[in-house]
């Protein structure tokens, strides 16, 4: 059976969890063994087109209509969305900018029945 694969995605983000990710080293390597990274702009080029992926982690929050398109990219192409971090979860920077955010992220996420907010 083929590893799954996964994809980690940033929006307008300050990059703080994806630096958390490059923190783990070691078991980040191990953990590459079990499943296959699809996408990640940390450590490969963009992928253009978006894969389809079993699980997409993303962080960082919708500001932008590019953001939004993006998010929604990345939703039909995943099996598992899982939104990872503060600003993914909240809107955090764009909450003091303007009021939108949730809103936004529930149009994106209500195609589809699994969402996992973290």
């Amino acid at each position: 059976m083929a590893n799954p694969k996964i994809a980690i995605f940033d929006l307008t983000d300050c990059e703080g969890c994806e630096l958390q990710f490059l923190s783990l080293k070691e078991k980040l390597l191990e953990f590459a063994e079990d499943f296959d990274i699809a996408a990640w702009r940390l450590v490969q080029p963009s992928a253009d087109p978006l894969p389809q992926v079993d699980v997409a982690i993303v962080q960082g929050t919708v500001i932008t209509q590019k953001d939004r398109d993006t998010l929604k990219a990345i939703r039909q192409n995943s099996k598992i969305l899982v939104a990872l971090g503060e600003c993914a979860r909240t809107g955090w920077k764009r909450k003091t900018a303007q009021k939108q955010s949730n809103t936004s992220m529930a149009r994106v996420t209500s195609r589809r029945p699994l969402t996992l907010w973290l």
